[in-house]
């Protein structure tokens, strides 16, 4: 009843589930950017025939697959911000909402005994 209520913190906000769907979404698309990046340059590491072969090619794909990673990094632990900013503002609701519930219940206890 009433105290199963109160310990289910509420639901998101129409606004923090955009956030996190966003972030999720962000992140999604970093990770995949990453992951070619990585292929791409597993690609030229296998085609590579000497040290020399390919060496400015093999530098940028390093860089590129760095600052990939990197920035799916960044994406990640935006997105797992986001979604304990959620869970924290869900539980700040129900602490906030619970003692209104108490209240309300002794003005109605004071008001029966009044009566």
């Amino acid at each position: 009843g009433l105290a199963s209520a109160a310990a289910a913190p509420p639901p998101a906000t129409e606004a923090e589930r955009a956030a996190e769907t966003h972030a999720q979404e962000v992140t999604d698309g970093a990770v995949g950017a990453a992951n070619a990046a990585l292929d791409k340059l597993a690609e030229l590491c296998e085609k590579r025939s000497g040290p020399t072969d390919n060496a400015s090619s093999l530098a940028e794909a390093i860089g590129a697959a760095t600052a990939a990673v990197d920035k799916a990094t960044v994406c990640m632990g935006v997105a797992t911000s986001v979604r304990r900013t959620v869970a924290m503002l869900g539980i700040a609701r129900s602490v906030a909402a619970k003692p209104v519930l108490g209240a309300r219940a002794e003005q109605e206890a004071e008001a029966e005994a009044e009566e």
